[in-house]
C-alpha cells in the first residue's frame, strides 16, 4: 500500500502567554506530524467537564458580572484575546497546510449547558478570523 508522505512545514511564533504550556503542545504536534498521524484539537474556550471549570481559568470568576460561555462582553473579550494569540500559531499545523490537525473543535458539551446560538456563532466567527476558512 502506497502512503503519501506529508511534510509538515509547521512554524511557531512567540506569543509570550504561557510559553511553557504552548511549547509542550507544539512539541506534541510536531511529534504527531513526524509520525504521520493526525489529530482533532479541542481548543475551547470550554474544553471538558472532566477538567476543573472546564479548562477555563478560575480568575474569570473574580471579574464583576462575568458570565462564562455566553455573549457576555467581559467573557468574549478575554476569549478573543486568548484566541488572537493562540490560534495564529496553529495555522501551519492545520492539515490543509501540511500539518496534522484535521479538525479544531469549538466549545464542548454546550448543549447540556445552554442554548445561546449567538455565543456559538461568535466563537465560530473568531475561529474563522484567526484560522481562515477551514473547509475548502
Amino acid at each position: 500500500i502506497y502512503k503519501q508522505q506529508r511534510r509538515c512545514k509547521c512554524r511557531i511564533r512567540s506569543s509570550g502567554i504561557n510559553a511553557e504550556s504552548q511549547s509542550v503542545l507544539f512539541s506534541f504536534l510536531l511529534v504527531v506530524a513526524d509520525n504521520d498521524m493526525t489529530l482533532i484539537l479541542r481548543v475551547g474556550p470550554y474544553i471538558c467537564a472532566e477538567w476543573n471549570f472546564g479548562g477555563l481559568p478560575p480568575w474569570l470568576l473574580g471579574i464583576p458580572r462575568m458570565e462564562v460561555r455566553s455573549q457576555n462582553t467581559a467573557f468574549l473579550d478575554r476569549v478573543n484575546k486568548w484566541l488572537s494569540i493562540f490560534l495564529p500559531n496553529l495555522k501551519s499545523f492545520l492539515y490543509k497546510n501540511g500539518g496534522p490537525i484535521i479538525m479544531v473543535q469549538v466549545e464542548n458539551e454546550y448543549g447540556s449547558f445552554g442554548c445561546d446560538h449567538g455565543y456559538i456563532n461568535t466563537l465560530h466567527d473568531m475561529f474563522k478570523k484567526y484560522l481562515g476558512k477551514l473547509i475548502p
